[in-house]
C-alpha cells in the first residue's frame, strides 16, 4: 500500500496551477444507485479525470463496476441502502493522466507522458510513484457546486491503468485492475477517518480510530473488541491472526504505532476491514444519517380527550440485518419496544402534560463501542391529556372537531358498530388496520355530512373474506384531525 494519506491532505488544498478549464460549466448528471431523496441519504458523487467526451460511456460503466464493488464488501454490503450514487460526466481533452516520472521509487519502464485532462492529476505526487492527485482541486470544488452542491462523498477515477491513488477530501484511484481495492482504503481515509495501518513511510504516526500509540489494555480505544486472553502487545503469530489485539507497526511506523489485528483493507489490498474499521465506517455513517427518516405525527405538540386514543408512529432506516429496534418511552417509562408504532391512550393516562418518546437504535452486533451514541436517535411529542366535555359527539354543537366513539361492542364477534362525528360536511375517511399498519377494511372514504354517523364492520376484509382474531385499529381523519380506536376481534 501506498503513503499518500498524509501526503495528500496537504496537496488536495492546492490552488490551480493553470487558468484551467471553465468553471462555470454544468454537465450531465447519472444516477448509478437511488436509494432515497438526495436530502434524505448519503451521496456518493463520482468524477473522472482523462476521459474524453467519447469515452463518456466508459466513464459510466466505470463507475458501475465500482459501485457494484463497493458495496458487496462490508459493512458497506449492509448499509447500501443509506447511499445514492452519481456520476458528474466531465470530459477531458485527451485521455489518460499524466506521470512526469520524478519521483525515486518509478519503477522502471513506467515511461514519461502528459495528457491535457480537466482536472490535471498526475502521479509522482510529493516524490511518491503511487500518489495520485488532482493538482486543480478548485476545479472539483467548482464542478460540484454547479452540479451537486449536496455531495457527501466524492470518488476521482483516473482514466489510466497505472497503479496509484489517495485519501483526503477526493478519493482518488485510478483504473489498475484493483481499483476496487483502493476505492475502498481511499473511502477509508475521506469518509470514516481511518489511518494508513502499514509501518513504511517515515513519517511521525497519528492517533486514529484504528492506530494507536497506547498500550494500556484499559486505555485501548478498541478494547472492547480485545479478549482477555488476548496478549497485550500481540504476537503476529498463528493463533492471534484471526483475533482483535494490538499488533505492533502501524501508521508508518514499524515500532511504537500499533493496529487492531494483523491484517487489514487499512494495512494491504485484498483483506476485509477489520473489526475496529468496520465500527468506525458505520459510526462515519450515523454521523451523517440517523436511524429515523420521519415520524407521525409530525406536530411536536398533541391535545387530547381523555377518551381519546392518538397513534404515534417512526418510520426508521434500516440495514439489510434489519438491526434497528424501536422503543417507547412514556413520561420515561419504557411502555412498548421492537414495533415502530404507539398506540397511546388517553383514558389511562391522568390529565395534563405527558411525553412520549420514540427512541431508534441500530443494535448491529458489528458496533461495540459508541461514546456519542450515535446509532440512537430520539423523537419526541408533548401530549396534554383534557377532559372529555359533556355531550361531545351527540349531536348538541358544542363540539368542535370529529369524534370518534370506541365501538360496541368490544370485544366482538362478529361484526361491531362504530359510531363518530363530525362537526361539519366534509371529506371523511374511516378504515380499518392491523396491528401492522396494514389496511384491512375501508367503511368510509368520501364526502360526509355534519353529525353523528353510525357505520358496521362485520369482521371482512376489502376482499369479502373474514379476518383473523386478534387485535385492531379503526381510525378516523376528517377536517384534519385524526382519531384511533382499539378492537378486537375474538373467534
Amino acid at each position: 500500500m501506498t503513503r499518500h494519506l498524509f501526503f495528500a491532505n496537504v496537496l488536495l488544498v492546492c490552488v490551480a496551477i493553470s487558468a484551467g478549464p471553465l468553471l462555470s460549466q454544468t454537465f450531465p448528471v447519472t444516477p448509478i444507485l437511488t436509494n432515497g431523496g438526495i436530502d434524505d441519504r448519503i451521496n456518493i458523487v463520482c468524477i473522472g479525470d482523462g476521459y474524453t467526451a467519447a469515452e463518456m460511456s466508459t466513464f459510466v460503466n466505470d463507475v458501475t463496476t465500482s459501485t457494484a464493488y463497493l458495496f458487496a464488501e462490508p459493512p458497506y454490503a449492509q448499509y447500501m441502502s443509506y447511499f445514492n450514487v452519481y456520476a458528474i460526466e466531465v470530459p477531458s481533452n485527451e485521455s489518460g493522466t499524466d506521470h512526469p516520472n520524478t519521483a525515486p521509487d518509478c519503477p522502471a519502464g513506467t515511461g514519461t507522458f502528459y495528457s491535457d485532462t480537466y482536472f490535471n492529476s498526475s502521479f509522482d505526487a510529493s516524490g511518491i510513484h503511487r500518489l495520485l492527485v488532482v493538482q486543480n482541486s478548485s476545479a472539483v470544488f467548482q464542478v460540484l457546486q454547479n452540479n451537486f452542491p449536496q455531495w457527501d462523498i466524492v470518488f476521482l477515477l483516473v482514466n489510466h491503468p497505472m497503479y496509484g491513488g489517495s485519501g483526503g477530501t477526493f478519493a482518488t484511484f485510478s483504473l489498475h485492475e484493483s481499483a476496487g481495492e483502493i476505492a475502498i482504503h481511499e473511502l477509508g481515509h475521506s469518509f470514516a477517518s481511518l489511518a494508513d495501518e502499514y509501518d513504511y513511510g517515515g513519517v511521525p504516526g497519528y492517533e486514529a480510530a484504528n492506530t494507536t500509540a497506547q498500550t494500556m489494555r484499559e486505555l485501548i480505544k478498541w478494547n472492547n473488541w480485545i479478549l482477555a486472553t488476548t496478549p497485550i502487545p500481540t504476537p503476529e503469530s498463528a493463533p492471534y491472526a484471526h483475533l482483535v489485539g494490538l499488533f505492533e507497526g502501524a501508521v508508518y511506523n514499524p515500532t511504537g504505532w500499533y493496529r487492531p489485528k494483523l491484517d487489514c483493507l487499512m494495512r494491504g489490498l485484498f483483506y476485509p476491514f477489520c473489526e475496529v474499521c468496520s465500527e468506525q465506517t458505520i459510526i462515519s455513517i450515523y454521523e451523517v444519517l440517523s436511524t429515523i427518516e420521519s415520524y407521525d405525527p409530525p406536530e411536536s405538540a398533541v391535545t387530547l380527550y381523555k377518551s381519546e386514543l392518538e397513534e404515534f408512529s417512526v418510520a426508521t432506516l434500516d440495514p439489510s440485518t434489519n438491526t434497528v429496534v424501536t422503543s417507547w418511552y412514556v413520561d420515561g417509562n419504557l411502555a412498548a419496544e421492537g414495533t415502530n408504532f404507539y398506540l397511546f391512550n388517553a383514558a389511562e393516562h391522568t390529565l395534563g402534560p405527558h411525553l412520549v418518546e420514540a427512541m431508534s437504535q441500530d443494535t448491529s452486533a458489528m458496533v461495540r463501542t459508541d461514546p456519542h451514541d450515535r446509532l440512537k436517535t430520539t423523537v419526541g411529542w408533548s401530549v396534554s391529556v383534557t377532559s372529555t366535555p359533556t355531550g361531545i359527539g351527540d349531536g348538541s354543537g358544542i363540539d368542535n372537531k370529529g369524534y370518534l366513539a370506541q365501538n360496541s361492542p368490544n370485544p366482538f364477534n362478529p361484526s361491531t358498530t362504530i359510531r363518530y362525528f363530525v362537526p361539519a360536511q366534509g371529506r371523511v375517511s374511516l378504515v380499518v388496520y392491523d396491528v401492522k399498519g396494514r389496511a384491512v377494511r375501508t367503511l368510509v372514504n368520501g364526502n360526509v355530512s355534519a353529525g353523528d354517523h353510525v357505520v358496521e364492520w362485520n369482521g371482512l376484509n376489502d376482499s369479502g373474506e373474514r379476518a383473523a382474531s386478534g387485535i385492531y385499529f379503526c381510525r378516523l381523519i376528517a377536517a384534519h384531525d385524526i382519531h384511533v380506536k382499539k378492537m378486537v376481534l375474538l373467534k
